[in-house]
């Protein structure tokens, strides 16, 4: 029974309407099968050019292993053969094109369970030399060997909308089978490309090794784009990598089990390229442990890529995307430095300012943004106490502080407070940032302030800023999200004596998400439970000449260094000033 295929070329040659199994050696003439055909060797051998084998849907069925003898469906060594609408099994190669050229297989099936003998057992062959061929809607499979055999000096042909269907493997280009374009092939079997300036894509398939013979330099400048391979097996890769100067990119790569990449490619000469630039933007490919979140890269440009809004990466943990970065995915000198990825790079910023009456800007604040105790980002707070980290990768960071200034105006009046606190949690001072400027002693979280913390600060004052007969504490400055100064302790998020344990850990953790972020913190230094320390505004914290600064409670001064243009440094109590003497 004929099945439902359609040619899609224009036959207007000699036509020859029923015609058997044989040698067709006319010319320009057209084959037209009426009915199911049974050969007892090769069906069709062509020995003139320009001839047409339209099967119109009817099957060609061989003898196969009935004889070690190859026997082929269409077998052809001259230009201009088309096999249409064709199902051909049961040969040694359904279809075998042998030097022959600018032919067409279009609407075919083609199917073998012959043992590999000297290039039998694959479905369709392009023999050695056959050039500008074009396949087309086909499907091909075999048992042992390739669904799609292309041979060595096989070039410019194109092969597009092909089903390797297995079961073994699906598609060999042998060396200088060059030139080709592969478009739309689906092959779950093992594939293999080893020649030259060819180009795959928009195919999906289990696995490619990219063969070469480097003393040869062959297997070099194929571009490989917009293809997805999907093997799921550990101890193979999804990529098998031998050659060098080939381009990769906008291919969805993934294998659950197993490795993504095997690049055994070396030196300078071999390098291949797992990104290009398509219309000024750098495009990379699609990791499957990216996609899924479990390897980190963000970016900020959109990616051309046709299929899903994608970015392009160029931040996070896995950027670039490489066997140092792919949590095991890669093994080999791949890098992939524009991966791409569904997630946004966000912008993160905020001020950071002394909680006092004045709200006082900070300047020269570090904000670091960390992960396992290694920084990802940081950014330094202006006159305005303004931070701003443009580009930050989605996740969850701790956050720590630096600033080069010291504590200052630690008086009785914080003691009081400090003692009132741990006889009275519930006093009005004591709320969530006075409690960890309290702290000073450092107890367990679940004492929060206690009579020692209270002494401390009383003998710091008393003795000029020492802290005495207790350890000073890691950092200077207590920091907390500006939403958290003042709640209550029982709901404040921060553990009291675990949040400063680290020095300039603040003990806040901020998570990147699906949106920008804008965080502010307020400060106080260790001590200040009455909030009383005043930072200088910016514009006189460097100053020249003879001058005298004075602070609430310890009246100091100062004058200019006698040598010219040396710089020095007095302190003040506990506050740093920076003196540039005039020329």
């Amino acid at each position: 029974m004929a099945a439902a295929f359609a040619a899609s070329v224009s036959i207007s040659s000699a036509a020859l309407v029923g015609c058997e199994c044989g040698t067709l050696s006319k010319a320009n003439s057209v084959c037209t099968l009426t009915g199911d055909l049974a050969a007892k060797g090769t069906c069709f051998t062509v020995a003139a050019s320009n001839v047409t084998i339209n099967c119109n849907g009817f099957t060609i069925t061989g003898p196969e292993g009935t004889t070690k003898a190859a026997q082929y469906g269409v077998y052809s060594d001259k230009d201009y053969t088309k096999v249409l609408n064709c199902r051909i099994s049961r040969f040694s190669s359904a279809v075998y094109f042998h030097k022959a050229s600018y032919g067409l297989i279009q609407n075919t099936s083609g199917n073998t369970t012959a043992k590999p003998a000297d290039k039998q057992g694959n479905a369709i062959v392009l023999g050695s030399g056959a050039s500008y061929n074009t396949i087309t809607n086909v499907t091909a499979s075999s048992k042992y060997g390739f669904g799609l055999f292309m041979d060595f000096g096989g070039n410019y042909n194109n092969v597009s909308n092909v089903n390797l269907a297995g079961p073994s493997d699906g598609l060999s280009m042998s060396i200088r089978a060059d030139h080709t374009a592969l478009n739309g092939i689906y092959s779950p079997g093992w594939a293999q490309i080893a020649g030259t300036y060819n180009t795959l894509a928009d195919s999906k398939l289990a696995t490619l090794n990219l063969d070469s013979m480097k003393s040869q330099q062959y297997n070099l400048y194929n571009v490989i784009y917009g293809n997805t391979f999907y093997v799921n097996a550990p101890g193979v890769a999804a990529l098998n990598i031998y050659s060098g100067k080939n381009t990769l990119y906008w291919n969805n790569i993934s294998n659950p089990s197993g490795s993504y990449v095997d690049d055994h490619s070396a030196g300078s000469d071999c390098q291949n390229y797992w990104n290009t630039t398509i219309n000024g933007k750098p495009e990379g490919n699609l990791w499957g442990n990216v996609l899924n979140g479990s390897a980190v890269v963000t970016g900020n440009a959109s990616s051309g890529y046709p299929s899903m809004a994608l970015y392009i990466g160029n931040n996070g943990s896995s950027d670039p995307y490489s066997n140092t970065t792919s949590l095991g995915k890669i093994s080999g000198p791949a890098v992939d430095y524009a991966p791409l990825t569904p997630l946004a790079s966000r912008h993160v910023s905020g001020t950071v300012a002394y909680y006092n009456a004045l709200n006082s800007s900070m300047q020269n604040v570090t904000v670091y943004l960390k992960q396992g105790g290694v920084t990802k980002y940081a950014a330094t707070t202006g006159g305005s106490g303004f931070y701003n980290l443009p580009s930050v990768a989605q996740g969850t960071y701790d956050v720590y502080f630096s600033l080069p200034m010291a504590p200052g105006s630690i008086n009785s009046g914080d003691a009081a407070n400090a003692q009132g606190c741990s006889m009275n949690i519930s006093q009005p001072w004591c709320y969530g940032i006075t409690l960890l400027a309290m702290d000073v002693y450092q107890n367990s979280p679940s004492t929060i302030i206690t009579s020692d913390d209270g002494s401390a600060i009383q003998q710091y004052y008393m003795y000029g800023g020492n802290w005495q007969n207790s350890p000073p504490p890691p950092g200077n400055f207590v920091f907390t999200p500006s939403q958290y100064a003042t709640v209550n302790y029982s709901a404040f998020p921060i553990p009291f004596a675990a949040g400063s344990s680290t020095a300039g850990y603040s003990g806040v953790t901020m998570t990147v998400g699906a949106t920008d972020v804008t965080q502010n913190f307020v400060s106080l230094c260790y001590g200040d439970a009455d909030r009383s320390f005043m930072i200088p505004p910016a514009s006189t914290r460097a100053v020249s000449g003879a001058i005298t600064y004075g602070l609430s409670e310890n009246q100091m001064h100062w004058s200019q260094a006698r040598s010219a243009r040396r710089m020095h440094r007095t302190y003040i109590g506990s506050l740093a000033i920076m003196a540039v003497p005039p020329n």
